[in-house]
């Protein structure tokens, strides 16, 4: 399987001190010396498997990239015993990222495997991050979309309240759940269900074959989350986004709280500090206590009105000795 790509921009990197930033930078432009081409051994998703294929330039070409089958063995003058040394060295490189990769260095000529549907899942969930990270792009076949999104939604389902609860009491509960987006516009219920009952990394949608990682089948099959609160709801609409198993997701309500997002009565309503200002006062990261802090000081200011940020300051310190 061979195909031509746009070139990409290449960046050249000095590498005139021997410390370990030069060794990693000159491991790091060793790996972008390869990148890997992935698609249908024969242009067929409905039926093919993946092949994924290894290109490389020829020294002093940088960015002219060709399949290694077809540079391997080219005379010494462009490609060589230097070509083939530096691209084994960038496979090795890949295959410390992602593990199938491997099975290149067990070849003659590294140029190419065939991949399961299961190692497509690994790319499309993590594996092609690990890989961008060690300097190596993976060029999915320009047949496949790749535009598949996904983000959490208040409101949408399991409950909707149409007016303003009482954002104290534990009983009003918010449904939360995923919504699946292509090019921006929001899955069907029944291309849902297509999603949720594909069995492979790449589906037939809107006449155009999409690619489909394991998560986002998951959030197909399973859209619906744990609910809110109101008063949680309300905190998460505030920041815009939400940690799901780790991921930080961006969120969109509706319902109420959408109403008031119109209405500009939301922006009357945040806490007096934000959630930077509540990670750089308590120097702490990222996480669930900040959205913890965030809530606690919307509580004061809806049963207190505004303060000001010194008295918000002391109010979150009091806050954060009481739960340690």
């Amino acid at each position: 399987m061979s195909r031509t790509y746009p070139r990409p921009r290449t960046r050249r990197t000095s590498n005139r001190q021997a410390s370990t930033g030069a060794k990693n930078a000159a491991k790091a432009r060793s790996a972008a010396s390869i990148r890997l081409s992935v698609g249908a051994e024969n242009g067929n998703y409905g039926t093919d498997s993946f092949a994924l294929v290894v290109q490389t330039f020829k020294p002093g070409h940088e960015g002219e990239f060709e399949d290694v089958a077809t540079l391997w063995d080219a005379p010494k003058e462009d490609f060589g015993s230097r070509g083939r040394i530096d691209t084994t060295l960038a496979v090795g490189i890949a295959a410390a990222a992602w593990s199938p990769l491997r099975r290149l260095l067990d070849a003659d000529v590294p140029s190419g495997i065939a991949v399961s549907d299961g190692e497509i899942g690994e790319l499309l969930n993590e594996a092609a991050e690990r890989l961008a990270g060690s300097g190596v792009r993976i060029d999915w076949d320009e047949a496949l979309d790749s535009s598949l999104s996904a983000k959490v939604v208040i409101g949408r389902r399991g409950g909707l309240m149409q007016s303003v609860p009482d954002v104290f009491d534990d009983t009003k509960l918010e449904g939360l759940s995923w919504e699946l987006s292509l090019d921006g516009v929001a899955l069907t219920e029944e291309e849902m269900e297509q999603l949720a009952e594909t069995e492979r990394p790449v589906t037939r949608l809107r006449d155009r074959w999409v690619l489909v990682s394991p998560t986002m089948s998951e959030r197909a099959r399973t859209p619906d989350l744990q609910p809110l609160s109101a008063i949680d709801a309300l905190s998460v609409a505030l920041t815009g986004t939400l940690t799901v198993n780790g991921e930080t997701v961006e969120v969109e309500a509706s319902g109420w709280i959408a109403a008031l997002r119109e209405q500009e009565e939301i922006d009357a309503i945040r806490p007096d500090l934000d959630g930077r200002q509540v990670m750089d006062h308590l120097g702490v990261g990222p996480g669930p206590h900040v959205g913890q802090a965030l809530t606690h000081l919307l509580e004061l200011r809806l049963e207190e009105g505004p303060m000001d940020v010194d008295e918000a300051r002391r109010r979150l310190d009091a806050w954060w000795a009481a739960r340690s």
